[in-house]
């Protein structure tokens, strides 16, 4: 995993870089006495965890967890301190867990146990280019459904960002210009089975789902250049090049 560790007290710091030195899970990228320099080294480099003392000058360790969560939402964070008071608001913050201090080899070896684990699940994850050309990616793997249809109809669930998609509104957007019937509603359906059957035989589970009233993705399933920039730049914003070669997404905006 590629870490960073931050801590304000040399000496603490020190010890926990020899102690996660020790681990061959763990890659540290760099180490930081100031919050704001590895915030600013985390927007440049890719890291996969962050470990940081809570209690830090200017922009303390709750306050850096939420800007990094913002770059990577599947960071795993681990808080340390020498505070108990601070742990309850921590953990309030989605933070992954926490260490006490003073550290110690078997803290920290559980500690990162636990942050390995907790990587891991990213690996479930379907990711999703939304800007440029829109592709899906399991485990490595781009998935390339052979139906055109479904694959617009889950670039469709995946702009309503967990919302459901009504079965009235799949077939304006798939079939612009078909009347809401049993001739369409099948065609509907046919291309709802095929996302299942694709994604099932693919061991891809919990990420699509289809009700009576239509249809929608799992969030915590995807990870997604659009819902980061969303995080990023806010609602109001559309990035150029967002599902551009389907024309209801342009007519969204």
């Amino acid at each position: 995993m590629k870490a960073i560790l931050v801590d304000d007290d040399a000496l603490s710091l020190d010890l926990l870089v020899n102690l996660c030195e020790q681990s061959p899970q763990i890659d540290i990228r760099g180490t930081f006495s100031d919050s704001k320099e590895a915030l600013a080294f985390a927007k440049e480099n890719p890291v996969e965890l962050v470990l940081c003392d809570i209690e830090m000058p200017n922009l303390n360790g709750i306050e850096l967890s939420v800007a990094l969560r913002r770059i990577y939402p599947k960071v795993v964070i681990g808080f340390t301190t020498a505070h108990e008071d601070y742990v309850l608001d921590a953990l309030d913050k989605s933070v992954d867990f926490y260490m006490m201090k003073p550290y110690s080899v078997d803290r920290v070896n559980h500690l990162i146990e636990n942050a390995y684990f907790l990587s891991k699940r990213t690996e479930n994850i379907v990711q999703a280019t939304l800007i440029g050309s829109f592709t899906l990616c399991y485990k490595g793997q781009i998935l390339k459904a052979r139906n055109a249809k479904a694959r617009e109809l889950m670039a469709l669930c995946l702009d309503h960002r967990g919302g459901i998609v009504t079965k009235e509104e799949a077939i304006d957007k798939l079939w612009p210009g078909r009347e809401f019937n049993d001739n369409t509603k099948k065609l509907l359906n046919k291309a709802v089975n095929y996302i299942k059957d694709y994604m099932e035989n693919r061991g891809i589970i919990n990420f699509f789902y289809s009700t009576r009233a239509g249809c929608y993705i799992n969030t915590e399933m995807v990870q997604c250049d659009y819902y980061d920039y969303l995080q990023k730049y806010g609602f109001d914003r559309v990035p150029v090049g967002y599902l551009e070669e389907f024309d209801w997404a342009s007519k969204n905006y």
